[in-house]
């Protein structure tokens, strides 16, 4: 009967020194080298993305106005407030109506807007190859979706630069202090503190951070070198990186035919390639 007991006092102890040995020992050497393994492939990935990402500067293709295109245009203008040719051979055009002003897409007029001074007044197309509209009578904000000829007014207070289509039915508004995502169907408007101006698609954004913008580079803990930091961030796995730094001194950044695109103010096209 002792040595029954003894036995399974061996066994038990065994089994303890075993537990012991797997949980401090075993699974935390495993999890090093699970870890160490992940830190190698992320350098590896890193260096390699790198190398391979990259802006090429690209030839643009200017297109000059024919004799009789400058005609049609001199008068279009005089014709009209506004005139705009679309792509898909559409054109949206403003008259003045006393103290209206007409919006007309395809000559049918389509809403009309309280105009008292054209000093007051920016109407602009919205970036790239669409066919929708903005339109800022003093500090009121609109934008003419020209699939539903509707307009909707957009509640932004601070001062608007450009607007630009971003990824499946959504609108950038690039201000001058951060970025507003507008997603056309649900009317839905959210700001963005980090982003100056950028692209997204799915889960990833691509932005510029410039080398003065000390608000943003801080609040990143980053360092610009005296360079503006193209910058990567995916939303789902929280990743962020600086994949590229430049001297461009840039104007626009945006995503046209699944490519990204970057103009200067010199008006030079830069693509980002490999990424």
């Amino acid at each position: 009967m002792s040595n029954r007991f003894l036995w399974i006092l061996i066994i038990l102890w065994f089994i303890w020194a075993g537990y012991i040995y797997y949980n401090l020992v075993y699974l935390p050497e495993l999890k090093a080298n699970e870890l160490r393994l992940i830190n190698e492939n992320n350098k590896i990935e890193n260096e390699k993305i790198t190398k391979e990402i990259s802006l090429t500067k690209k030839d643009r293709v200017v297109f000059n106005k024919t004799n009789s295109e400058k005609i049609e245009e001199i008068i279009e203008n005089n014709k009209n407030y506004k005139t705009f040719k679309l792509p898909n051979n559409k054109k949206a055009y403003f008259k003045k109506n006393n103290n209206l002003l007409d919006l007309y897409y395809d000559d049918i007029r389509v809403s009309s807007f309280e105009f008292n001074s054209s000093e007051n007044l920016i109407v602009e197309k919205i970036l790239w190859d669409n066919n929708d509209l903005y339109i800022q009578i003093w500090d009121n904000k609109f934008y003419f979706n020209s699939y539903t000829k509707v307009v909707k007014k957009i509640n932004i207070k601070i001062e608007v630069l450009y607007v630009k289509e971003s990824w499946i039915n959504n609108l950038i508004f690039v201000t001058t202090e951060w970025s507003f995502n507008y997603n056309k169907f649900s009317e839905e408007l959210t700001y963005f503190s980090y982003f100056n101006d950028y692209v997204n698609y799915k889960d990833w954004y691509i932005w510029i951070v410039e080398f003065n913008d000390y608000r943003i580079l801080n609040n990143l803990w980053l360092e610009s070198n005296n360079e503006n930091l193209i910058i990567y961030y995916n939303s789902a796995t929280k990743e962020k990186r600086v994949i590229i730094n430049t001297l461009i001194d840039y104007k626009f950044i945006y995503f046209k035919n699944n490519k990204i695109f970057i103009e200067s103010i010199e008006g030079e096209l830069y693509e980002l390639e490999n990424f």
